[in-house]
């Protein structure tokens, strides 16, 4: 799954070749993910800096709801998989339930750790503002963890 997750970084890249859109050190592409376990939104942060090169012109955001920051505590506290929310006190409770997760993956976070620019978190009442301004402006409706990033 991490590999087919990596693939959309390169039809990404072609799709901003198409566009004639410059990604470069000096005109960086700043992606922002929702992010649960860390599977595909490691996959896809792993597969954008193998489709744009080593010079890193990616640059990418987890967002996480604030009940279940999995991936960010993983991060923040350099425990990988070893730390859960529950440690920390919270119940992962969130209407996100795409990104409800208590233990992030220990492939994402080996993998991403030293990719990743950065994470965030949502609330979930902030989740189901962008839903509904995305439903006013596109008449578009999507799942409610996907508005996560909304907020990068």
């Amino acid at each position: 799954l991490f590999l087919g997750d990596s693939a959309a970084a390169f039809e990404l890249r072609a799709q901003l070749a198409e566009l004639n859109v410059e990604v470069s050190p000096e005109r960086p592409l700043v992606v922002h993910i929702p992010c649960g376990v860390g599977g595909a939104p490691g996959g896809l942060c792993w597969g954008m800096h193998l489709a744009f090169g080593a010079a890193q012109p990616v640059r990418v955001f987890f967002a996480e709801p604030v009940a279940a920051p999995c991936v960010t505590l993983a991060l923040c506290t350099g425990k990988g998989a070893a730390v859960c929310v529950a440690d920390i006190g919270l119940d992962g409770k969130t209407e996100a339930d795409g990104l409800a997760v208590g233990r992030a993956s220990a492939l994402c976070f080996e993998t991403c750790a030293p990719l990743v620019e950065g994470s965030y978190t949502i609330e979930d009442c902030t989740l189901f503002e962008h839903l509904g301004a995305l439903v006013e402006l596109e008449r578009s409706f999507i799942e409610p963890s996907c508005c996560a990033c909304f907020a990068g």
